[in-house]
């Protein structure tokens, strides 16, 4: 598998009834095999599908197909990338098949994480796939994913495996790929299987279950995947669950992102893959590519210990460590105060200090800088190295704290 679209498609999801317009909901999907025909997306379009959603258990971990109203109808649009050169298909044709919904997995790996992580007290908002407002917001359904079956052309002798690693072997830096189609179903012509480039911005959860990357992504882009490069080729990490999240009414300009090997091995858990799937499906547990990733990580994840929270009340923001003794931060940043909180991440914990406000410049002034300094000095050392001429074309790296912790 040499490039990442190879992989993706877009999901049609509809429901069949007389008398009304039939009105499709659309997301983006990946084929995990394409011999059988197995592809996995975003669960949160077929929970409106759902045939008793209010009895529906809180800590369900599989929903089979008889779980679903008989009305539902799926297609899976591809573009057909076949590896064999004996195989009679047209290589490179964009193919339609109605497809069959065998069931929907919860990765509760992801969804602890995600539980911990955004409390409805602090008043997240995230993109749901669909302006409809009839579909299930719950965002109990973000952790969960659609298991599809498509039927497989009798002419097409191509075998191939998606290749994909496991979500634990990630660091922070490492480049990712991120492959969907922005709005679903819209006008595939143009935006299926559309590429965005970024990193690996943060991981969080046991095995690393949830992923975030600035890779930019739209809506419909759901259900699509997130792939890494090592040696030309694209192994799969994960896939979209929100392209787009808000806070306090503010858009984070990161996308969430869900170990696909964590799907996986819930599929496994649930018995999916012994039950539904064809016996060659199996080794996409069994059977781990994994990719090397070291050569793939960029330098410079470590310039996050020299990073600091600096809150001021109901405002926070980031700071850059100079030492073991000052801070340097934006005015508005410090917010008029004199006297504020410092949290820095040392090996994984924060470290709280009090700190005053050395300097500020005024309002007026083009620069808006100021400095802190801390009450106490750090006991872990501090090496934050600057640099002293930069060119046009440089490669910069960012790091900061998006959000209070």
């Amino acid at each position: 598998m040499k490039n990442a679209e190879e992989a993706c498609c877009v999901v049609t999801v509809s429901e069949k009834t007389s008398g009304s317009p039939n009105k499709e909901l659309s997301c983006s999907g990946v084929f995990l095999n394409y011999q059988s025909g197995i592809v996995v997306c975003s669960g949160i379009l077929f929970s409106r599908f759902i045939n008793d959603r209010q009895s529906m258990k809180k800590d369900a971990k599989i929903l089979h197909s008889e779980s679903f109203t008989e009305e539902i109808k799926v297609h899976v649009d591809y573009i057909h990338v076949c590896a064999s050169q004996s195989c009679v298909t047209d290589r490179h044709i964009t193919s339609r098949q109605e497809a069959h919904l065998l069931m929907m997995i919860n990765c509760v790996e992801f969804q602890d994480a995600f539980n911990k992580i955004f409390k409805g007290a602090d008043n997240w908002g995230f993109y749901s796939g669909t302006l409809d407002t009839e579909v299930l917001e719950d965002s109990r359904f973000l952790s969960w994913f659609a298991l599809l079956k498509v039927p497989t052309s009798s002419t097409c002798t191509c075998k191939e495996t998606i290749p994909w690693v496991k979500s634990g072997s990630l660091k922070k830096g490492c480049h990712a790929i991120a492959c969907g189609s922005p709005f679903g179903g819209l006008c595939p012509d143009l935006f299926m299987n559309t590429i965005s480039k970024g990193i690996v911005s943060n991981l969080a959860g046991g095995e690393n279950a949830l992923i975030l990357t600035d890779a930019r992504c739209l809506p419909g882009t759901e259900g699509g995947g997130v792939f890494v490069s090592k040696g030309g080729s694209s192994y799969l990490v994960g896939l979209i669950v929100s392209p787009l999240c808000w806070k306090s009414d503010e858009w984070i300009g990161l996308t969430l992102v869900c170990s696909v090997h964590l799907i996986l091995k819930n599929m496994l858990h649930a018995g999916a893959i012994q039950e539904s799937l064809l016996e060659e499906s199996s080794q996409l547990i069994t059977g781990s590519l994994q990719a090397p990733l070291t050569a793939n990580r960029r330098s410079g994840s470590e310039l996050c210990t020299g990073v600091a929270l600096i809150e001021t009340g109901q405002l926070w923001g980031s700071g850059v460590l100079l030492n073991q003794n000052l801070v340097l931060t934006c005015r508005h940043v410090v917010n008029e105060k004199s006297v504020l909180t410092v949290r820095v991440n040392f090996g994984g914990r924060f470290h709280t200090v009090s700190g005053k406000v050395l300097y500020s410049s005024v309002p007026s002034s083009p620069f808006d800088i100021a400095v802190v300094e801390l009450q106490e000095p750090l006991a872990n050392s501090v090496n934050t190295q600057f640099t002293t001429y930069f060119r046009p074309g440089n490669v910069l790296q960012t790091c900061f704290i998006r959000t209070h912790i």
